[in-house]
């Protein structure tokens, strides 16, 4: 139970920063989305989140 809620949490924190960073493509779209895009794929491939 403990660990379920810890993976909850987890993936709530990740939701959280996803939701951030696609917030911050909507208002700079393309420049933030270059910027950004090696970093979510290489931080995303380790996680359960795949956006590549």
């Amino acid at each position: 139970m403990f660990a379920d809620l810890q993976h909850l949490t987890v993936i709530m924190n990740h939701g959280v920063k996803l939701f951030k960073i696609s917030h911050i493509i909507k208002k700079y779209r393309e420049k933030v989305l270059l910027l950004l895009f090696p970093y979510i794929c290489f931080f995303c491939k380790d996680d359960l989140f795949i956006i590549c």
